[in-house]
């Protein structure tokens, strides 16, 4: 609907003035401002309260595919940044990263050693499997005191590996929630295994540190 202009709003707030006053009471040019006033005020509150629907609109469209945007970027990014399985072109340093990431990561809320132990198993070398007594062993392993920080902790940073031949030994340092630190070595040996052929595979997880108790002995 077509918007009266301003002149002629006026003069409908005019008239219906001289109407309560008298016809043949003019407004002054104080009530003439006061109209003007009015008016205008009127006018921005009718266009405001028209574009707040709109603004609110866009701006609910726009958080949505902000949040859209940041899942699948996510997603994308924990798929790719996290390997499922050994593969040849993993480095020592990345198959110790995807099990210590691994570890926390299927854990879950609240830990469950099983669940991430079973994340992380392709990883373990043949004989890792068999010094602890296969998942079961490894599980055991992984829930002891000296050994949990792998599995609960709040970040983690992985060091340059220092590679001889086919053994390769990757620092690792985590941190849990109190900010207590706890350090680790991993031992890896590039083998040779049914689906996987030159894999760096984790043959040992020693706790720096660690008492006789907190190791299980």
């Amino acid at each position: 609907m077509k918007t009266p202009e301003n002149g002629e709003l006026r003069h409908r707030l005019y008239r219906s003035l001289s109407g309560a006053f008298g016809r043949r009471n003019v407004p002054s040019v104080q009530m003439r401002r006061a109209a003007g006033l009015g008016v205008e005020a009127a006018r921005k509150r009718e266009r405001s309260t028209t574009a707040l629907p709109t603004s609110l609109g866009l701006m609910t469209v726009a958080v949505a595919v902000l949040l859209l945007g940041c899942q699948t970027f996510a997603g994308q990014f924990g798929a790719t940044m996290r390997p499922a399985g050994p593969d040849p072109e993993l480095a020592p340093e990345a198959v110790a990263e995807a099990v210590v990431d691994g570890l926390e990561s299927a854990a879950g809320v609240p830990k469950d050693v099983e669940r991430a132990v079973a994340a992380v198993y392709p990883f373990l070398s043949p004989f890792f499997r068999e010094a602890h007594g296969g998942r079961d062993g490894a599980t055991e392993f992984f829930a002891r005191s000296a050994n949990f920080p792998l599995i609960e902790h709040a970040e983690y940073q992985v060091f340059s590996p220092s590679i001889r031949e086919r053994m390769a030994v990757v620092p690792v340092r985590v941190v849990d929630r109190y900010e207590t630190p706890a350090s680790f070595v991993f031992v890896l040996t590039r083998q040779s295994v049914e689906g996987c052929d030159g894999c760096w595979l984790v043959d040992a997880i020693r706790r720096e540190g660690a008492t006789d108790a907190q190791l299980g002995r």
